[in-house]
Parts: structure tokens; sequence; C-alpha cells
């Protein structure tokens, strides 16, 4: 539905209260340019022509308007009351606005400029959204195409392709499509991403994006960091399913720029502009929604001398340019620069507060005007294409030419409206005598600087302009690095008007020795190097002409591997008549269609090479071989869903191939006697990368000799790292050979140093890392008759990390793993123990003294309600006051194990149990469902009549305050008050701790006794790591979502709740499932497996595993001391 004139918000000016939140460079300030009022939860944002920002939120789309042009939005006025999820893409081009959202990609027209859509949208093309890893953003292109993101669970969307030119034909995982201007051919660009929710182009043309992690896999031997990437056609990014990522040094990934750790990647934005200090020129500016933050990425010069002499080098630069302070919440979302070079970032997401924040710089150091000619006639580099006589230009055309191939941000629909207003006047002739260097300065002594051209050919392309061959042909020989691989892309995108025969020279032309080159004008490609051997490569690739062998040392890249080679590799693999060399084999197994068997001519060609010493000298190539052979096998990345998860993922995922049973036992042992010379060699070198890959491959060989076994094992000590033992034990996993009684004995305390080593590095774990780990343990177990019992055996075990390994015990040794658990906990300090544990041991009857140890340990908040749960199996007397206690506290999950051991006991103390029963009313008037209500109230009239006493006459606080204020002291009567807070009465509460200063110590004691800490951090993670949570969230939206957890669910904590046949309902997390069952991790951390068959009815439930009312009993003075400890994660 479309809204009508009455669509214009209310006006509301922003306060500018922003002076201490925000951390920024020297010479920059950020100012609230539109507040919540205005848009609430923004998700996207685009820039119209006249630059004026373009927000979507839930169930809106408005632009926001600054009447007075103080910088201030006063106001939205609203184009469309959808999509009803939000859009996660924006992008408005003169009259017509583009969305993504919905269902699909969707245009609407403004054909009165009223900025409100005339009439209904119209649907351009079906796609999956609403999800988080749906389809996000959509832009134009350098080309003039549109580009179009899709994250990993984006179902159906590959059914959109049918270019059959596409550089990628099989997408996998997320994905970016390139969609002609009419939307009519759609083809994917790259693939193998996670989930990017946005990119955008460099100067030369290649995509920057910042890829998502998975933070359920980290210190997993597949765990990638959330990533500033570039990328090309064909590109794949690894992301092959839920349990194999590819790592950075693969020959197919992308170019990593860095490596971010933890984070939320959401906008992205190139700054081409010139407000800035020089080194932000191409800066990739990249925001981190978790941690509140905005990092750039840029190429920058220093001196490679402590002398800091003359001579400078490049490198890549990184910073946080960007980081939130204080406690108003800054959750980015989305990125855009301004006509003046501003930045404006808009912030929402998860129902929370909506904000536009510009970032603006009013330092003295912001970048020179470019000029149209060299300021000397020298100092242009000399041309060494036959230009024409140049034509002298009057002042005025050289300003109008100047704003053309000089246009900040030219992409964008504001910079473009511009740009494209002085062309309609100048014609786009005027532009190919730039491109071809036939102008001069007025005075006709200056030739056109280099970039001026780049920018000419740049702009041709950007308007569709079709180039004659005379005009090409030059440029296709120039000694500027940046006008020939421009005018190569040109050929690439159809803009030259080449006859057959002309084709065919280009062709031949493209793989020729290149001519000296001048230095590139463009940063970016003076950090990366090749860049007009890349687009000769890209552009081979795209028109499918043959492509050389490029060795892989012939990269000039830092490490290991150039975009260069990633080209190559890719347009081989769309040559049919490439010859055998490392690069088609390469190109044809990595980029191609899987083996349906084993490709054993490749295996005997690569065993022929390195045995002639031909191939195999440097990492490169040893990187290269192995990932060959991993395809040759038939590794599993093509047996990956295409944008939907992993069926069944287990930590063998990238470890195993599907063909190797066709290799006969010598071929394989013969691999894997090379395989473990490479992985020692490369290790004591200290080529980490190429010891951990030549492991992998020689799992996926699974080898059977009992060397294997000896390497492996050898390689696991006190100083190598978690990972790499995890990955080592994969390996030995594969192994067919048989063990003995010390490999056995070796194997567990491998094992068992693992959760250590993991503890003493400080390493995050999260909820994959025990399934994935007991999918090791168990098939280790299977392969070792004797590792099962050399585990419990071991003098080590028994502590609560160990729990690990407990569940692929057999269970004729579960009572005795369970006694070494008991022997451990009784030895340890209450604090230290932890439910999970306590559970497990205490499977079997226990004796005193570990009851009594359970009685101790009672009263640790955390402990209480799994100790309840056993103590109440079995009741004494000695657990009376504990059942009482439980009962009173605001622990919910003890109520159920408190009442059914009160209820096996006789009343001993009627005063305690009446008060339990008062305190549990003023708590929840009455509404509990942990257990039988009315069975309780019974108790209650016997405990009044056991005191020769009558109820109150009312079953309200108030009576029951009134009638028992003879009975306790007013000290005991003070819990029994309403405590069920209102939401206004819960804000106000928050409000009265904002003005508070709290303590970070008593606030990490608050969150280990409110139970918080079992479910967020750690390896049974079932809820988000809060890192960062105090810099996304507001202080106002943080708490209001504790007290009301299921007002907005993440996809990835919805909770399953099971119904068994036996009529128990279990709710928590999927870790895994399959056509035999499933197991949940539960609220207290432990995991539940149940059997389909015992499975009556399952489905998702609609409120979070979270409870309501965690935090109701805290005062003002808690609440700001949990808050100070949340602001230090």
């Amino acid at each position: 539905m479309f809204l009508g004139p009455t669509a214009l918000g209310t006006e509301t000016r922003p306060t500018d209260d922003t002076a201490d939140k925000f951390e920024v460079p020297e010479g920059f300030e950020v100012t609230l340019a539109a507040n919540d009022e205005i848009a609430h939860d923004i998700f996207s944002m685009t820039l119209d022509d006249l630059g004026r920002p373009v927000v979507s939120g839930p169930g809106y789309i408005k632009t926001l308007i600054d009447k007075d042009r103080d910088g201030r939005f006063e106001s939205g006025v609203v184009w469309a009351a959808l999509p009803k999820q939000g859009a996660q893409g924006l992008w408005r081009e003169g009259n017509e606005l583009y969305w993504v959202g919905d269902g699909g990609l969707w245009k609407s027209v403004d054909a009165n400029g009223d900025l409100m859509g005339d009439g209904q949208p119209m649907r351009v093309l079906n796609l999956p959204t609403g999800g988080e890893h749906d389809a996000h953003a959509i832009r134009r292109g350098p080309d003039g195409y549109w580009y179009l993101t899709a994250g990993n669970f984006a179902k159906g969307i590959a059914a959109l392709a049918n270019d059959q030119a596409a550089p990628v034909q099989k997408p996998r995982a997320g994905t970016i499509w390139r969609i002609s201007p009419d939307f009519k051919t759609r083809g994917v660009w790259c693939h193998g991403l996670r989930n990017i929710y946005d990119f955008d182009f460099l100067p030369n043309g290649l995509i920057a994006t910042y890829d998502s992690d998975d933070e359920r896999d980290m210190t997993l031997p597949w765990y990638r960091p959330t990533r500033v990437m570039l990328l090309t056609p064909g590109s794949d990014a690894g992301w092959v399913g839920d349990a194999w990522k590819d790592p950075d040094h693969r020959v197919t990934m992308p170019k990593v720029l860095a490596n971010l750790g933890r984070g939320s990647p959401t906008g992205v934005a190139v700054y081409r502009h010139r407000a800035f200090p020089a080194k932000y020129a191409g800066a990739i500016l990249a925001l981190d929604w978790t941690f509140g933050r905005i990092l750039a990425v840029y190429p920058e010069q220093y001196s490679p001398k402590a002398d800091e002499s003359e001579q400078r080098e490049w490198r890549l630069g990184a910073e946080t340019f960007l980081q939130a302070q204080g406690s108003a919440g800054f959750a980015p979302t989305d990125i855009c620069i301004e006509p003046d070079g501003s930045l404006l970032v808009c912030v929402g997401g998860r129902g929370t507060r909506g904000a536009v924040y510009r970032v603006k710089y009013v330092g003295q150091d912001a970048m020179a005007s470019p000029t149209l000619f060299a300021a000397d006639p020298s100092s242009a580099s000399p041309s060494q294409e036959a230009a024409p006589a140049p034509t002298p230009l009057s002042k005025e055309y050289v300003d109008a030419l100047t704003q053309i191939v000089y246009a900040p941000c030219p992409l964008e629909s504001w910079s473009t409206v511009q740009w494209r207003r002085q062309l309609k006047v100048l014609g786009p002739g005027t532009l190919a005598s730039v491109a071809i260097d036939g102008l001069s300065s007025p005075d006709g002594q200056h030739r056109l600087e280099p970039a001026a051209r780049v920018g000419a050919i740049q702009r041709l392309v950007q308007e569709n302009v079709v180039l004659a061959t005379t005009s090409i042909e030059p440029l296709l020989q120039s000694s500027i690095p940046e006008v020939q691989a421009e005018s190569w892309r040109a050929i690439e995108y159809g803009r030259v008007a080449g006859k057959p025969q002309d084709l065919q020279r280009w062709k031949s032309l493209c793989f020729t020795d290149l001519p000296a080159l001048d230095s590139s004008v463009d940063r970016w490609n003076i950090l990366l190097k090749d860049a007009v051997a890349r687009a000769r490569t890209e552009c081979a690739g795209m028109l499918r002409w043959p492509v050389p062998n490029l060795q892989p040392q012939d990269s000039s890249a830092e490490s290991p591997y150039s975009l260069l080679r990633q080209l190559a590799l890719w347009a081989s693999s769309r040559d049919a008549n490439a010859k055998t060399s490392l690069a088609s084999i390469g190109g044809a197994l990595l980029y191609g269609n899987p083996p349906p068997k084993v490709d054993g001519k490749t295996l005997d060609w690569l065993a022929s090479e390195i045995a002639a010493n031909r191939i195999g000298k440097t990492s490169q190539e040893l990187l290269e071989i192995m990932a060959s052979i991993q395809a040759a096998l038939g590794d599993t990345r093509h047996l990956a869903l295409a944008q939907q998860n992993t069926a069944n993922p287990t930590i063998f995922d990238g470890y195993v191939a599907r063909y190797v049973d066709q290799l006969p036992v010598k071929v394989r042992d013969s691999w894997s006697r090379w395989l473990m010379f490479i992985a020692k060699e490369s290790k004591s070198r200290n080529a980490i990368e190429v010891s951990d890959e030549a492991v992998r491959t020689l799992a996926m060989i699974r080898p059977t000799s009992p060397e294997v076994i000896d390497f492996g094992l050898a390689m696991i000590d006190e100083k190598s790292h978690p990972t790499q033992d995890i990955s080592v034990l994969c390996a030995l996993a594969q192994c067919e050979a048989k063990r003995t009684a010390q490999h056995s004995q070796q194997t567990a305390k491998a094992l068992l140093s693992i959760p250590e080593k993991v503890r003493l590095r400080a390493l995050t774990t999260d909820n994959h890392w025990i399934p994935r780990i007991s999918q090791l343990v168990t098939k280790l177990m299977a392969v070792d008759a004797g590792l099962a019992l050399a585990i419990v055996r071991d003098h080590s075990y028994g502590k609560s990390e160990h729990m690990l390994f407990t569940d692929s015990l057999p269970s004729n040794l579960q009572a005795e793993s369970q006694k070494r658990f008991r022997e451990q906990l009784v030895n340890l300090p209450a604090k230290q123990w932890s439910p999970s544990v306590l559970k497990y041991a205490s499977k079997q009857a226990l004796d005193r003294e570990f009851l009594n140890a359970i009685r101790e340990s009672a009263k640790e908040p955390a402990m209480r309600s799994s100790c309840v749960d056993i103590l109440a199996r079995t009741p004494t007397q000695d657990d009376y006051a504990i059942f009482c206690e439980a009962l009173s506290s605001n622990d919910r999950s003890a109520w159920k194990g408190a009442w059914e051991g009160l209820a096996r006991l006789p009343l001993l103390e009627p005063k305690k149990e009446i008060l339990a029963y008062m305190i549990l009313l003023a708590r929840t008037n009455g509404t509990v469902t942990e257990f039988n209500w009315a069975s309780f109230q019974d108790r209650n009239r016997k405990a009044i009549a056991a005191l020769k006493m009558s109820p109150p006459t009312q079953n309200t606080i108030a009576a029951w305050r009134e009638w028992a204020k003879n009975l306790y002291t007013a000290q005991e009567l003070e819990p029994v008050q309403s405590m069920a807070a209102s939401s206004s009465q819960w804000l106000e509460i928050v409000r009265q701790a904002s003005q508070k200063k709290g303590d970070s110590a008593r606030g990490r004691l608050l969150f280990a006794q409110t139970k918080c800490s079992q479910c967020h951090g750690g390896g049974s993670s079932l809820g988000p790591d809060l890192a960062g949570i105090s810099k996304r969230f507001s202080r106002d939206d943080l708490f209001r979502a504790i007290y009301e957890p299921s007002r907005d669910i993440s996809d990835r904590y919805r909770a399953l709740k099971v119904l068994k046949d036996t009529g128990e309902i279990y709710v928590g997390l999927a870790v895994h499932q399959s056509a035999d069952g499933l197991t949940l991790q539960l609220a207290d951390g432990t995991l539940e497996r149940i059997q389909e068959d015992e499975i009556e009815k399952k489905s998702y439930a609609s409120e979070s595993i979270m409870p309501a009312g965690l935090l109701d009993s805290l005062n003002a003075d808690q609440i700001a001391d949990l808050y100070s400890f949340l602001q230090g994660l």
C-alpha cells in the first residue's frame, strides 16, 4: 500500500549529543543528522539524484528532508509503506527506486517528483528475501549492469541464472549476480561467499566486500573470520558448507585484504571523493554491526627503513576509522558518501533505535583538486600511442571536462546526474579525444594527465558508448597501465565495434609481451600489481579466448597468490583447448565441472612432474598441486547444497574424498609418503599453510601405513596449536592402520590436551565445538579399539572440559567415567562446578560424601537448579531448607525440582513453606507453569492449618502481607511484594541505573548469578556472544531486549520444541539433525539425544529460549553494575 500526501513525516530536530560517543581520527567530526523519530530501525540507505538519503526499515521507505540545509534532517517523506520486513537493498536512479524485499526486487516510479511512489510497484525479479542470509544489496556497476548480492541461504535463487557466458555456472553459497540493464540476462559473477550485505567497486573495477564469519566454528580448523576481500569474475570465496570453508591460502580464494576477527559485516563503500585526507583515497569503508565501528582498508606508503628516508614503498593499511563510545548504541547498517564528501551512516537492525550520523572532515589536509593537464609539459607521462595533434581548449571547456573525468563517486546516482549533465553539452566525442590524448591545454603547451584519460575511458564504458577500432588500437599499446587495462575492459564489456578480424588480432595481442609501462596512477593497482595482465586475462576469460600457462612463481603479489593467478586459472577453465599444464589442470579441476570418478590421469601427470622436479618447487606450486589432488580425488565441495545448510555436516567434510577407494592402496601410500615429507619440510621452514594443507590432503588419501600414525602423533606436542592438533587428528581418524597400546595412550593424551590448550590460550569456542569434537572422538574410537579405555584411565581425565568426550564413550565405560568426574568434583570448590558435569556425574546412585558436596554446591546461585534436581530424586530432611530457599529464589529453573523434592518430604517447618509460597505468589501472581500450582496451594493450606491459623480472606499479595505481619519480621516479609515489573517500571529502573556509576566486578558476579554466563559465552553458547553488545545497542534497547527476549529472535537462536512419545517436552537449540534423530542443546548446556522414532512432534518455538523476567528482582544499583560489566565485553 502506498501513502498519499499525508505521508510527510512530523518535523523533529535531532539533538546533537554525539560529541563524546565516537572515537574518530583527528580532523573528523561526527554529528547526528536524523534521529529515531524520523526513521526507526533502519536497514538500508541510498542517495537520490540530489544527494538526499532514502532509508528503509520494517514497513517503510522514506526520503529524509533537510529544509533549512543546516545538515539536520527534520522530516521524512514516505515513498511507500513497504516492504513489510524492511528493504535489505535500495537504489535510487532518476525518478525510479529499486528495493529488495517482500519476495523480490521491486521497481517504483515517482513521475511527479513528490518523493512518493506512483501506483503499485512492479516486481522485477522474484528473490528469496526476509531472512538474514537472503538477497541483499542492489547497485549499478561500472559497465552499466546491475549487481546484486545474495547470502548463502537464498534458497532457489540459482533459478534466476540464464546467462550461458556467466563466469560461474554452478553457484554455491553466497553469490554476486551480474544482471543486464533490462534484467533479462542474469548470471553469477562470483560465489562461495557466506553472507555479504553490501559491496562497492574500486576505481579499477574490482569488487570490494566484507564477508561474515560463522562464529559457531571458532577454533575449529575451518573457522574463517570476517574478511575484507576483492572479487574478480569466477571468484570462489571458499564457503563449501557448514563444516568446511577454504583457507585464505587456497589458490581459488579471492584476495583477502584484512582478517578482522568476529563481527557482523553490513554496509560497504569505497571512498572515491576528495574531501578526506589523501590516505583515504579509494579506501574501503566497512561497517561492523556487532562492535559498532567503521573499518578502513587502503594502500599506504611507508618507509621501509627506520630513519624514515625518502625511499617509500606501498603496503596495505587498515584502521578502525570510527568506534562507538558511551551508551547511546551504534549498530551501523549502511553507508553512503554525500556530494560534499561526507559520510552518512545509518543504524538499526533487530528492532533497535534508528538514526543517521554524518562523518565530516573539518581538518586542513583534504585532497587537492585534480587537474586535467599536467602542471608542466614534462610531468605528464609521454604517450606511446600515435595520438592526433592535440586540440587546444577554452578554460570553460576544461572545467566542464574536469568535472566529468574526475567525477567523485562516479557510479552514484547524484554524481552520475552531474557529470552526465556536463557530458550532454560536450558530447561523448570529447571523451574519446581525451582517451586517445588528443587534447591539450588552452595554451597548447600541456598534455593530459594520465588519470584524466583513464576517467574518460571509464565514463565512455559507463555510458555504453561503442568505440571505433581506430580509437581502441592505440590504447591497447599505451604505456599507462590503467589506460591499457580500461581499454581491455571496454573490449570485454562489448564497447568496441570490432570486426571478426579485429577480434582475432586482439586475441593474439592479449598475451603478447607487455610493453614498457609507466607507473600506475591508481594506488590500488600499485599495491596489487599486474593491472594490465589482470585486465587482459579477465577479458580473455570472459570472451573464452585461449590463455597461456602462467607459472605460479610469476605472481608478483605478496602472498601466496595474486589476483592474476586466480584469473588465469579461471580463464583457462573456460578454454576447451588448453594444453596440459599445472594451470590448465588446476583450472579444469578447481573451476570446472567435478570429475565423475577419480581423475587418475591427472594424478599420474602430477606424480611424474613432481618426480622430474618440474613442479613443486615453491609454496605456491605445492598448494596448487595439493588443491588439484583433492579435486582429482573428488573432494566434497561439489556435494554442497546450492544455497542451504549442509545435510548432516561432520568434522570430516573437509578431510574426505569421494573416489579414494578407486585408488590402489600402493598408490595411496605412495602419495601419503610424499605428503608427510612435504608437511615436515614445510613446517621446518615455517610454511605452516603448506604443512596444514599437506595434512588435510593426507586425510583424503586415507592412508594405511602405521608410519602415518607415528608421523601425526609426533606433530602434536605442548607447543602445537589446538586447531592444528584437531586437523592432524582428523587425518589420523582417516588412517586405517592398526594401533598399538602406545598409540592409543598418545592419542588419548592428544585429545585431552585440546580443551586445556584452548583454555590456557584463552581461545573462544561456540556451539559447533562440542558436536564436531564428539564426531572426531567417535571416529577415532572406531579405528582405535583401545582409545576409549585409554581416555578414561588417563590420570588427568574427569575435568569439566573433558565432558567433550563422554557421549562418545561406550556404555560399558560410562560408569567408570562418571566416577572419575565425581572424584574431580568433590575436590573442587563449589564455585568451579558446572551444571552439565554434575548432571553427568550423578547418573548413578550417589554416596553420602558426594550428596553433601552437592548440598554445599546448592548455595551457589549458578548451581542451585542442577543441585536441587538431583537432591529431589531421593530427598532427605537435610534437603528441606534447600528446597524452601529454591522456591523463594528468582531462579525459575529451580522451582520444579524444589517442589518435587519438597512434596516428597513431610511438612517439617510450616512457617518456611508459607513464606516460600508468599514469595512465589508475589513473583508470579500465581501464574506458575513449572509445576502444579494447585498442589502447592493445597500444601500451603495444610501448613497454615498446622499453625492452627486460617488463611487470608483474599488471595492478594497485600492481603497475605497483612495476614503475615505478626508471624514474620519486616525483613522476612520484604520479598513479599509484587516483583513482576511492568515495561514502564522496568524502563524507569534502567533510567535510574543510567544515573549511577556501576561496578564491573559486582556486575561480573551478577552475570554469573543470574545465569547469563550459562548461555552467553563458551562452547555451549545458547545465546549470542555479547562482545561489543553495549556498542551496537543503546542502554534502553539492550535492557528492553532482556525484558522482552522474544520480541526479536535471530534465526540462529530460534529454539526447537520437541514432544516425545513419553509426553516429555524438550526445548533447545538443534545442534545436529539427521534421519535417525536429533541432538538438542538444552538451557543448562547439556546435550539431549532424541531418536526419530521417539519424536511425537517438533516445531520451532515462538518464544525465546531465554526466559523472561531474569532480572526482575534487580534494583537500579545492580542494573548499573551489570551494565558496567557488559560495557567491558
